[in-house]
């Protein structure tokens, strides 16, 4: 089985996923925040939950968790972390890479 292996914040090669796996919820995370401009994490997570086609192996938090990173430290998507009590993180497209992302993604 193929897989990918990610990148981290420091653009080290840590982790892998089987192929099929990264890029279902590769394309997920891409097709919400293009179409909602900006979304909490914790809001894409739900929405992936009642997402019946999504392919995931194990814990779906987590592997959403890695993918995210893994697209931040690509520069695809921008993340900021909000300052309160429960550090909101919302997700974007990096605006420097929305051009490239829209004609390799989608």
């Amino acid at each position: 089985m193929k897989t990918i292996l990610l990148v981290d914040a420091l653009g080290k090669r840590t982790l892998s996923l089987s192929t099929p796996v990264y890029e279902s919820i590769k394309e997920f995370i891409l097709n919400v925040v293009k179409e909602k401009g900006e979304i909490l994490f914790t809001e894409l997570l739900d929405l992936a939950e009642q997402n019946k086609t999504l392919l995931y192996e194990g814990d779906m938090s987590w592997c959403f968790l890695v993918v995210k990173r893994d697209l931040e430290a690509r520069g695809i998507i921008k993340v900021k972390v909000g300052l309160g009590p429960h550090r909101e993180q919302l997700l974007s497209l990096n605006k420097k890479k929305r051009t490239a992302a829209r004609s390799s993604y989608f």
